[in-house]
């Protein structure tokens, strides 16, 4: 009975073993697509007769990163969340007579330094280089199920419009990804390229850091650095104006100062990337070695708090204030359990008078909770407009989200279907041609269901089974909640610079985490602290399979049901 047990386990572990391989190859696999497919965009960039977007943030990525892949990851994680408006904001000041031609920034500086890093991995011995294996497998598998919803989108997208699937115009429009317009059927593969070298590149930079004593140090002193830069500028735009968009300069008048952009392209943007510094700088700051860099951290945590009030973006100033306080009762409660209770108390009633203080001054945060307090305020319609139709957003994006709640609406087609009022029930959306959803898991699970908001989850919370010590995640995760915090309300990760910085903290959470080689040479897919039993593998088996036969019958039917139907094209 034990022998029949033992065999019937070794099958279920080389089972488990092939699949975690297969998508583990997958990711590398789809990835490497993703670059060849920018690359190619770059070949036929040069082929026209017209102007193209300039490629200077890949030649500088690629070079740097050959010089040295330190300098390069460095550069990279710097330059990530400056270079969505930099172009712009430069104009300002040295008014070319032609005007900048840049998109997709980040994606060029991610292309360049991958391409860096598979050149000098092909130059190392065969004990150093990077073994694809050791890709963590839900990486791969989020890789596939994006492209099968990005498949499953185009498709839907088509039918709509009454087009037929040609090869060449697919190829004709995938390596002109850069300028897709709203409405355009191909749309999507922007998306699938954007999701799938952010993987890649947290892959790879995961094993780069995987190797380095000072990884930390790695990600986080160029991220203090840009935010330094980014709410400086940010404090300047306030009080002069200069950068900032005529929407941007009469919004909320009644504060001081202007709104506060940066080089983001609006201010919730702006205020996502100064959560980052006002709450996601407190896990790393004992790792900082040196003192000038520890002093250097906490005065730009007091810039980024400065910066994201000038943004006037009252949801994301209200998150961080709400983390804020948590930071501060466990920091006061450290100081009264180790240090001094005098500490302790200090450091609590400092920080929630720098909140109360926050609240003062903020004219336009006073109005909305005087607002709340009056019950006969308290009608959707009312809330609705204080909450600048957040609350229709949010109310639209789980109606799509019912309709197709296995496999959502495919990857990217969030914003043509909120444009069907019959479909999302908003007027409001539908006269912009489509809205965001305003809170980008909401999107997420819209787009793409059950099944990709659970692997999106997976690849998230990945690092936490396989990490032996989880108070080496701490300085990874406190980030990745700054950055969070910011798509509550808003969605910043649709700005796709936004998104990649995301996946360089997390790499820094996976580099603790990564597959081991063995012994015999192959990897161990298994070492983890979250130890399944047969019977519940086999249960979690049998649940996915049972939900196959819906979710082709949800596919199947989608194409006669709003918003696909080909009459309910704009």
């Amino acid at each position: 009975m034990s022998g029949t047990r033992s065999l019937r386990e070794m099958r279920l572990f080389n089972l488990q073993t092939k699949l975690a391989r297969f998508f583990s190859w997958s990711a590398l696999g789809i990835g490497s697509a993703a670059v060849l497919l920018v690359l190619s965009s770059y070949v036929c960039g040069y082929l026209q007769p017209v102007r193209w977007p300039t490629l200077f943030y890949f030649e500088l990525a690629f070079i740097v990163t050959l010089i040295s892949e330190r300098r390069g990851v460095m550069l990279v994680t710097f330059l990530l969340p400056l270079v969505p408006t930099l172009h712009w904001q430069l104009q300002f000041f040295y008014h070319p007579a032609v005007p900048y031609f840049v998109t997709a920034a980040g994606i060029d500086l991610v292309t360049g330094l991958t391409c860096a890093l598979f050149i000098k991995h092909l130059n190392r011995p065969q004990s150093l280089r990077f073994n694809p294996s050791t890709i963590p497998w839900p990486i791969g598998l989020l890789a596939w199920v994006i492209s099968l919803s990005t498949a499953l989108a185009i498709a839907r997208n088509l039918w709509r419009s009454a087009s037929r699937f040609e090869l060449s115009t697919f190829l004709h429009e995938t390596v002109r990804f850069k300028l897709f317009v709203r409405g355009n059927d191909f749309s999507p593969i922007g998306d699938w390229l954007a999701i799938s070298l952010a993987l890649l590149f947290l892959a790879l930079l995961a094993d780069s850091l995987l190797r380095r004593a000072d990884r930390e140090q790695l990600i986080f002193k160029p991220a203090i650095a840009s935010l330094f830069v980014s709410a400086c500028y940010g404090i300047y735009q306030a009080f002069t104006k200069i950068g900032l968009p005529q929407a941007a300069v009469e919004y909320r008048p009644e504060s001081f100062g202007y709104s506060a952009i940066g080089f983001q392209p609006d201010i919730h943007a702006y205020a996502g990337h100064m959560l980052l510094g006002s709450v996601g700088l407190f896990g790393v700051l004992k790792l900082l070695k040196s003192n000038r860099w520890r002093y250097f951290a906490y005065v730009t945590i007091v810039l980024c708090w400065i910066a994201l009030y000038l943004s006037k973006s009252r949801a994301s100033l209200v998150f961080s204030m709400a983390v804020f306080a948590v930071i501060i009762l466990l920091l006061a409660r450290d100081f009264l359990r180790n240090k001094s209770k005098v500490v302790g108390f200090t450091c609590a009633a400092t920080g929630f008078a720098l909140i109360a203080l926050l609240i003062s001054l903020s004219p336009w945060l006073q109005d909305a909770f005087i607002q709340i307090q009056d019950p006969k305020l308290l009608t959707f319609e009312h809330l609705n407009l204080l909450t600048s139709r957040r609350l229709e957003l949010f109310a639209a994006a789980l109606r799509m989200f019912s309709s197709y709640p296995l496999m959502g609406l495919g990857q990217g087609n969030f914003l043509l279907s909120s444009a069907v009022v019959p479909f999302s029930h908003s007027v409001w959306m539908s006269q912009s041609g489509g809205e965001n959803a305003h809170n980008y898991f909401l999107q997420i699970l819209a787009d793409v269901g059950i099944v990709g908001a659970g692997c999106y989850l997976l690849v998230l919370l990945w690092p936490l089974c396989r990490t032996k010590n989880l108070r080496a995640l701490i300085p990874a995760a406190v980030a990745i909640l700054g950055l969070c915090l910011g798509n509550l309300y808003s969605h910043s990760f649709i700005i796709r610079d936004n998104l990649l910085l995301l996946c360089a903290f997390m790499a820094l959470g996976y580099s603790y985490a990564y597959p081991r080689p063995v012994a015999s040479g192959n990897v161990d897919f298994h070492a983890t602290r979250c130890k399944l039993s047969g019977k519940i593998i086999v249960l979690i088996i049998a649940i996915v399979m049972s939900l196959i036969p819906f979710a082709f019958l949800e596919v199947a039917t989608s194409f006669d049901r709003l918003p696909f139907q080909q009459s309910s094209h704009r």
